[in-house]
């Protein structure tokens, strides 16, 4: 049954890569609008003006960065997810070594949102400036990088039981 649940889980982390992959895609515009907004810094930002950013570019960068990284994200959970299947009635070994790229898709996912939305956007763009979407996007990346962190721990946790 545990196993079950962490391929669930698994399945579940892929779901939400793959619908973040294609609402960046479906709201190409608006989405890398907000990447380039970001960028270019909220207002009232004195003296520090200079960390903006307005090559065309560089916000190109920032959102495929972005919407790749869920991609991939969700990517290697289905693979993992069909080697868990596979492997769901072995030995504790070999069912553990099938949940590595899960285990990597986790990390890569927190990785991913700490470093793009709070180190860049909320500490060097000082997106936090900005009234409503500020937090919203602080919160949202805190909730992403906690979950995906609880997912990481709960997964490297070796399966006695099948």
């Amino acid at each position: 049954m545990i196993r079950i649940l962490k391929i669930l889980l698994v399945l579940s982390i892929a779901g939400f890569g793959i619908a973040g992959f294609m609402s960046n895609m479906v709201d190409y515009t608006a989405t890398r609008e907000q990447v380039k907004q970001v960028l270019e810094m909220a207002p009232g930002t004195p003296g520090i003006e200079w960390r903006s950013i307005h090559t065309e570019i560089a916000i190109d960068i920032g959102f495929a960065l972005i919407y790749m990284t869920k991609l991939v994200m969700a990517f290697l959970c289905l693979i993992c997810s069909f080697q868990m299947i596979k492997n769901i009635n072995s030995d504790t070994e070999t069912f553990q070594a099938a949940k590595h790229l899960g285990i990597v898709a986790c990390a890569v996912g927190v990785i991913m949102f700490f470093i793009g939305f709070i180190v860049f956007t909320e500490t060097y763009f000082e997106y936090w400036r900005v009234p409503i979407l500020g937090v919203a996007t602080h919160d949202f990346a805190f909730s992403y990088i906690t979950m995906l962190s609880l997912f990481f721990i709960i997964l490297v946790q070796k399966d006695y039981l099948k």
